[in-house]
């Protein structure tokens, strides 16, 4: 099982919370999640080492989560989202969308530290380029 930290933990519920909420109609949460996190990561660790890295934290969770059996997190989702919900529920989609970011972010973070790690998946779930962040506008250097 991949260990998370406090600051992990709460970094998944708060891109899920942000995500979800307000919805309007557009694509589902889950969808919009994996859309950019995978788009996002890819810019800085490549496509393969994204693969690699999504693949893990899945076989990890699957067990505990299998709504995420479908899921590719390739930016195609929408059918497989729908598929998850419609087999598990919403909740349980949701949960193991929530389990899948805290995964990636705890691997990452295993290998950039988990601070740099949570930046960056937040900035790729906001859809803001890495040197877009909140402390960036503040007048703070990323790096």
């Amino acid at each position: 099982m991949i260990e998370r930290s406090p600051s992990v933990t709460a970094a998944g519920a708060r891109l899920w919370a942000r995500e979800s909420a307000g919805a309007d109609g557009g694509p589902p949460a889950a969808v919009r999640i994996c859309s950019r996190v995978g788009d996002g990561l890819a810019r800085w660790i490549g496509r393969d080492g994204y693969r690699a890295l999504f693949r893990r934290a899945r076989e990890e969770e699957l067990p505990a989560h299998p709504a995420l059996a479908g899921l590719d997190c390739d930016g195609r989702d929408d059918e497989q989202v729908a598929a998850a919900v419609a087999a598990h529920g919403a909740d349980a989609v949701s949960a193991a969308v929530v389990a899948l970011v805290t995964a990636l972010i705890a691997l990452l973070g295993r290998v950039v530290g988990e601070e740099m790690a949570i930046q960056l998946v937040e900035q790729a779930v906001a859809g803001r380029p890495a040197g877009d962040s909140a402390n960036a506008k503040n007048g703070a250097r990323d790096g």
